[in-house]
């Protein structure tokens, strides 16, 4: 994204629109496309913020593709590949997005997930981990239930804690 871009799509994440415009029309307008009509537009520009790794078009970007209805089960490998890349900080939002969508293709990527410590994490990865097994469980394969089970042998208890809650949840159901 240009510069122009960039500050465009950070300002409509934000929600600072000029008052006497529609909100999206500086972000079209920067862009010279209208993502309601051409949301995969979206996809192909977060797939480029992993030549550019720049963590703010990866929060803003992600943000308008919810917005405009762009992450459905297309986005599954790129938001794979989001989940488990190092150069944001919007890991919980993507397990999230992932969890919503419940689609097979995303188990490994969840699973490997809970294995990550990067260096903004406050509690060594706990709360993804924890949203990880909440999308591991609502994905509901049986190989979502492997990595579960699975995760009841991570070096971390509470990542035990929470894959264990998370069986016992679908033991009941």
């Amino acid at each position: 994204m240009t510069e122009a871009q960039s500050s465009a799509a950070m300002q409509f994440y934000l929600g600072s629109a000029h008052p006497n415009q529609a909100p999206e029309a500086p972000l079209f307008e920067a862009f010279g496309i209208d993502f309601r009509e051409h949301p995969e537009r979206l996809r192909e520009l977060l797939d480029e913020t992993f030549s550019t790794r720049q963590a703010d078009d990866v929060e803003s970007l992600l943000g308008i593709a919810n917005r405009f209805g762009a992450l459905t089960h297309e986005a599954i490998p790129l938001l794979c590949r989001l989940l488990l890349a190092d150069f944001h900080q919007r890991h919980e939002d993507i397990a999230r997005d992932l969890q919503s969508l419940r689609d097979p293709r995303s188990v490994a990527a969840l699973y490997d997930a809970c294995f990550l410590d990067l260096p903004y994490f406050w509690d060594g990865g706990d709360a993804l981990a924890r949203m990880c097994t909440w999308a591991l469980h609502d994905v509901g394969t049986p190989e979502a239930f492997d990595r579960l089970r699975a995760l009841t042998g991570h070096p971390r208890q509470n990542v035990i804690d929470y894959a264990l809650k998370r069986l016992s949840a679908a033991s009941k159901t």
